[in-house]
C-alpha cells in the first residue's frame, strides 16, 4: 500500500487520486527547460542505465496522463535493497517512477513543475517489496542544491538521509509511537517541510 503527496498511479490496488484538468495531448518530445533548471538529474546526458525495462517503459506509456515519456527517463539511485527511482519528466509535470528487484515497477506519483520544485513529490510505501510488516519506506523528490534531507518521527527522533540524484528513499523501522511525520531540508532559500502522508490509521502492518 502506499500513500503519496501528489498525484498517484500505481499498481492495482494502490489508491488513485482524481484526475485533474485535461492535460496537453501526446508524450513530451523533450526534456522541459523549466525542469532542467532545477535537476541536474535531468541535465545530464543519457546513459545507459537510464533506460527502463521494456516492459515498464511500455506500461509507463500505456498509463501515461500527462504526456510521461519514457524515453526521457533519467535514473537517479538504486537503493542498498536494489530499488531504482527514475525520474520521467512530461507535459508540465515531473514523475517518480520505480523499479523493484522482482521486476514490478510503478509511476509513484506526478507533481507539476512547481510542485516538483518545491519538494513537494513525498511518498510512503507500506508493505512494499523487500520489506517486513514494521516497515516503511519514505521518498520523494528535491531540487538542486539539496545535500540530505531530516525525517522526523513522531516520538520525536529524526532520521537524515541522503539525496542522490534529486531523489532520496529510506526504509524505516516503525512503530505507532514512531511515525514519519515530517521531512525537511535547508536551501540557499531557507529551510523547507513538507509533511509525511500517512494513510487513515497511519500504523504500519501488512
Amino acid at each position: 500500500m502506499l500513500a503519496l503527496a501528489g498525484r498517484e498511479r500505481g499498481d492495482a490496488g494502490r489508491p488513485s487520486l482524481a484526475k485533474q484538468a485535461a492535460p496537453p495531448a501526446g508524450p513530451a518530445n523533450s526534456m522541459p527547460a523549466a525542469l532542467m533548471q532545477r535537476f541536474s538529474t535531468l541535465r545530464r546526458a543519457q546513459r545507459a542505465d537510464d533506460v527502463l525495462p521494456a516492459a515498464a517503459g511500455e506500461r509507463l506509456k500505456r498509463d501515461a496522463y500527462s504526456g510521461e515519456n519514457p524515453a526521457l527517463a533519467r535514473h537517479a539511485q538504486t537503493t542498498s535493497r536494489g530499488r531504482q527511482y527514475f525520474l520521467v519528466p512530461g507535459n508540465g509535470v515531473l514523475c517518480l517512477y520505480d523499479q523493484n528487484p522482482d521486476g514490478g515497477s510503478a509511476t509513484q506519483g506526478c507533481v507539476s513543475t512547481p510542485e516538483a520544485a518545491g519538494g513537494h513529490l513525498v511518498g510512503v510505501d507500506l508493505c512494499g517489496p523487500n520489506m517486513t510488516s514494521n516497515e516503511l519506506g519514505v521518498y520523494g523528490v528535491v531540487p538542486d542544491g539539496v545535500v540530505d534531507v531530516s525525517v522526523k518521527r513522531s516520538n520525536g527522533s529524526v532520521v537524515r538521509v541522503p539525496v542522490r540524484g534529486n531523489v532520496y528513499a529510506a526504509t524505516l523501522r516503525a512503530s505507532a509511537r514512531a511515525l514519519p511525520t515530517s521531512v525537511s531540508w535547508s536551501a540557499a532559500d531557507g529551510r523547507h517541510l513538507r509533511p509525511v502522508p500517512l494513510p487513515p490509521g497511519g500504523a504500519p502492518g501488512c
